[in-house]
């Protein structure tokens, strides 16, 4: 008898013994990986810790590089099973966002004495139970040495886990970080800037953190982001000098795409970004509500981004 969560998402299973799922998810993972031996996702599917250890035991997934997980009820155990596999030892992507994974589970990962999981380059934890202590211990974890992208969103990140990134150097390889709805402010982001490890960064979200304009300010002019190409910096707390000091900046030369809706800077702040001198690669520019209607102000625009219009 199946279960409907939302959408699509089914569990199509009722109880049965150890040996009949384990069974069962032979089968389908057999089914699966003729599609492409290299990927496996299988989300919404409230997916238990015991599934994952099934999985984790198959030798069918020996060849799996992107294992996507996301949105089950995968725990702490699951996270050990899948981490500790040696069926998975050529696993580059693992996405277990949106699950029950607690900081037992990320504490462990990261105090294990070997990883198996040498050649993860991309790692989502998104939306979990994890407090700002633990995930500081991940991010200087040896097991995190090879990533090259790493989304701890939606947890509560802050300023130990920028202190920590600071402090480490296991994240050196990384090209994208994001951090959406945590606890970076402007005391914090300074860690950040300082840190060596993100010297080569492409990519930071920091939508929905607690960044004012001096944050900002450190931000536009930090030499550790000089590679940055997307910036997300939506619902802040940052005004015009925040703004003006991202529109005047030399280091951001190379951003691609900018997004600062949701913020309360006046149209001062829109214009000093928007005729920027310095930010001339910028494709795609998001800045605030009611821009789609003001030709002047933006090449892009998505309610869900856009902070209110301030009157002046």
């Amino acid at each position: 008898m199946g279960i409907i969560r939302s959408g699509d998402s089914e569990y199509e299973w009722d109880e049965t013994s150890i040996e009949d799922k384990t069974a069962k998810w032979e089968d389908l993972l057999r089914e699966e990986l003729k599609k492409d031996p290299a990927v496996f996702s299988w989300r919404g599917k409230f997916l238990t810790s015991e599934d994952a250890e099934i999985i984790s035991r198959s030798e069918q997934v020996q060849l799996v590089r992107e294992l996507d997980l996301g949105d089950n009820q995968i725990g702490d155990p699951g996270l050990r099973a899948l981490c500790g596999s040696a069926n998975l030892r050529n696993l580059e992507s693992l996405n277990l966002s949106v699950n029950f994974i607690s900081d037992e589970g990320v504490r462990e990962m990261a105090a294990a004495d070997s990883c198996t999981l040498n050649n993860l380059k991309s790692l989502s934890l998104e939306d979990n139970s994890l407090t700002d202590s633990a995930i500081a211990e991940l991010v200087k974890s040896p097991c995190l040495a090879a990533l090259t992208s790493l989304n701890l969103g939606y947890n509560e990140a802050g300023a130990e886990t920028a202190k920590a990134i600071e402090e480490g150097g296991s994240l050196k390889n990384l090209r994208a970080l994001m951090l959406e709805r945590s606890y970076i402010d402007d005391t914090s982001i300074v860690s950040l800037a300082n840190s060596k490890s993100l010297a080569q960064l492409e990519k930071l979200d920091m939508t929905s953190n607690k960044l004012g304009d001096g944050g900002v300010k450190l931000l536009a002019t930090s030499p550790t982001f000089s590679h940055l190409r997307i910036l997300l910096l939506n619902n802040n707390n940052f005004g015009d000098a925040g703004a003006q000091a991202l529109g005047e900046s030399t280091t951001l030369d190379k951003l691609t795409e900018l997004q600062i809706g949701r913020n309360s800077f006046t149209n001062t702040g829109a214009d000093a970004v928007y005729n920027s001198k310095t930010l001339t690669n910028l494709k795609t520019l998001v800045l605030k509500e009611g821009a789609e209607l003001t030709p002047g102000l933006v090449t892009y625009s998505g309610h869900e981004l856009m902070a209110p219009q301030v009157e002046v």
